[in-house]
């Protein structure tokens, strides 16, 4: 698919740069992969997020249960 996008001249000389350094077929390949690794980066923080809130809920869960051990009762049979 094509689309049409206004970049500022100097990132236009680094996306060139940048195609001459790495190999790469063309300016548009250049652009998918700062893309994709932005969609990357974005995809990464939204899991270092999830994981932090379920970490929390770890934390809650495993001071609930020492609290329930450390209740004094001795082991019981059922």
């Amino acid at each position: 698919m094509k689309i049409s996008v206004s970049i500022e001249s100097p990132l236009v000389g680094f996306i060139s740069a940048y195609q001459a350094k790495t190999g790469q077929k063309s300016r548009s390949a250049v652009v998918e992969e700062a893309l994709r690794l932005l969609a990357e980066r974005d995809a990464e923080a939204e899991l270092a997020c999830a994981y932090a809130a379920s970490a929390a809920q770890d934390v809650a869960s495993a001071q609930e249960a020492q609290a329930t051990y450390n209740d004094g009762l001795t082991h019981e049979a059922w």
